[in-house]
Order: C-alpha cells, then sequence, then structure tokens
C-alpha cells in the first residue's frame, strides 16, 4: 500500500520520494524528476494506484476524474489545480497547501487530510465521507451541497466557510474556529467546546 521506505543516504531516514530510491533533498535531479512524474500522470493516467507523491508541486493542471487510491501527497503544494469529479481512496493529502483549486464533485473516503491548507478551496457537491480534516485551515473554503458523514474537523480554523445544505451526520467540529460559518440546511453535527460565533 505505502512505501515507507527511507532515503538511501547514509544518515538520512526520511522516507523515499516519489518512488524513488532518496528523499526529495537527497535526489539527484528533483527538477527533472517532478517533471517527469508530472508528464506521466497528466498525459498517461487517469488511475493511479499506490504512488508517493509527497512534496509535488503542482499548478495550472486539470486532474479532473481522476481516480487516486492509496496515494500518498504528503506536504504537496497544489495552485489552480482542478480535481473537479476526482475519486481519492484511502489517500493522504496531511499537510498540503491548496490555493484556489476545485474539488467540486470529488468524493473522498477515508482520506486523512490533516493539518492541511484549504482556504478558498471549492468541496461543492462532494461526497466526502470519514475523513480526517482534523487542524486544518478552510477559511472561505465551500463545502455546500456535501456529505461529510463521520468526518472529522477537531481544531480546525473554517472561518466564513459554507456548509450550507450538508449531511453533518456524526460530524466533529470539536475544538474548531467556526466564524461567520455557514450552515444553514444541514443537519447535526458535533461541536464541543469550539468557538461559534
Amino acid at each position: 500500500m505505502f512505501d515507507f521506505s527511507t532515503c538511501s543516504r547514509s544518515g538520512c531516514f526520511e522516507r523515499v520520494w516519489a518512488g524513488s530510491e532518496s528523499c526529495k533533498e537527497h535526489h539527484s535531479n528533483p527538477v527533472d524528476y517532478q517533471r517527469k512524474l508530472i508528464s506521466e500522470i497528466v498525459e498517461n493516467k487517469k488511475a493511479l494506484d499506490g504512488r508517493d507523491l509527497s512534496g509535488i508541486t503542482l499548478s495550472n493542471t486539470n486532474l479532473e476524474d481522476f481516480d487516486f487510491k492509496f496515494c500518498r501527497f504528503t506536504g504537496a503544494v497544489f495552485s489552480s489545480v482542478s480535481f473537479r469529479n476526482a475519486q481519492f481512496f484511502m489517500c493522504l493529502l496531511d499537510d498540503i497547501s491548496v490555493i484556489n483549486c476545485n474539488f467540486s464533485g470529488s468524493e473522498m473516503m477515508s482520506v486523512i487530510a490533516a493539518g492541511s491548507d484549504f482556504t478558498n478551496t471549492n468541496f461543492k457537491g462532494s461526497r466526502l465521507i470519514n475523513v480526517n480534516f482534523n487542524g486544518i485551515k478552510g477559511d472561505f473554503a465551500v463545502f455546500d451541497e456535501s456529505d461529510l458523514f463521520s468526518s472529522r474537523f477537531i481544531a480546525a480554523s473554517l472561518n466564513n466557510a459554507q456548509f450550507q445544505d450538508c449531511n453533518l451526520k456524526m460530524v466533529d467540529f470539536a475544538n474548531a474556529s467556526l466564524r461567520n460559518t455557514d450552515f444553514r440546511d444541514s443537519n447535526e453535527f458535533y461541536l464541543t467546546t469550539g468557538s461559534m460565533q
């Protein structure tokens, strides 16, 4: 499923980067290697299974309708990337930075997205089941008309976010900052010791 091999460089205990033998820092030519990875993904694949794309940087890219299974994007940076109608199954999207990206109509099942920055990100009409959004920054994020069953936003910052007409059954917002967040027409959710204004 996930490759937890460490860098081949003596004394380095970082995980290998994107299926290579070294971490990104010790890779002999990370720029060309990343360019090759992106080209391979965008031009030849619509389904990726078990790929480690940690730390990858993508901008102005169309990944609509892609199917990601058991992939790792830890620490990735996405700018103006469209993941519209993409599917993510048991993927790691932790500590990623997302700028002006579109996840509308996407599906995520058992995904870890903890500690990521989803500010100004569009998830409208998505199916986000059992997703760990703990500690995310999602200011001005849009989740309208989404099914978020059993997802967690513990200690998240969701100021001016939108959750209109969402299924929030079993969703946990404990200790989250929810200033000016809109939950109109959504069903029940858990909020304990958080701040909602």
